[in-house]
């Protein structure tokens, strides 16, 4: 019998999976991300700006490395880019381990 908790989960693994749907399907290349979201980095820039924490495809999790600010960034696999920087909440950071 399904619980409430497995329909949070399913809730869960919808969004995430329309979500990368919507980035597959949207701009495919670097200034037509940058056009969309701003500014865009390839791996060895976001290595060199961020700390990747964990991966949740399409999120990954990242601590920037000037300021230590906890955020998410998104990413295309194929190019590889990341993009659309969100600060995380007061309290999305008190759930990060």
């Amino acid at each position: 019998m399904a619980t409430e908790n497995d329909s949070d989960e399913m809730a869960m693994i919808t969004a995430l999976e329309s979500r990368k749907l919507e980035i597959v399907m949207g701009p495919g290349d670097r200034a037509g991300l940058e056009e969309k979201y701003g500014q865009v980095w390839n791996t060895e820039e976001l290595q060199k700006e961020f700390e990747v924490v964990e991966f949740l495809a399409p999120y990954v999790l990242v601590k920037r490395r000037s300021d230590s600010e906890m955020g998410t960034v998104e990413f295309l696999p194929r190019p590889r880019f990341y993009f659309n920087f969100t600060r995380l909440t007061e309290e999305e950071k008190s759930c990060v381990r």
